[in-house]
């Protein structure tokens, strides 16, 4: 498994689940009393990108359903996000010069 394949399990499996576990992510309108999120399901995909960067970035969709169902019209929401995560580890040089560069902008 490559750097890249650990980066997208742990966006799959730890980050994704956690934020909605924690409430961090959810539908986008308010929920009645009582109606939980749960996720159906997650896609990461890394998002392809020319030169040396210091996060890889990747797309993110999300589905979320509601638990339990109260009507039968109610479906899934999709969100679709972009997740930066930090690539493997820089030396802190390469660090600095990253602050330095973004300062100078």
């Amino acid at each position: 498994m490559n750097d890249t394949s650990h980066k997208e399990a742990y966006v799959r499996d730890v980050l994704i689940p956690g934020m909605v576990a924690r409430g961090q992510l959810s539908f986008t309108d308010q929920l009645p009393e009582g109606v939980t999120v749960q996720l159906k399901s997650v896609e990461v995909k890394p998002l392809v990108t020319n030169g040396f960067m210091l996060t890889i970035p990747f797309v993110v969709t999300v589905v979320l359903e509601q638990q339990p169902q109260l009507a039968q019209d109610t479906e899934p929401e999709t969100l679709h996000l972009i997740v930066k995560v930090r690539a493997a580890n820089c030396h802190s040089q390469m660090l600095s010069l990253h602050t330095l560069a973004n300062m100078c902008e």
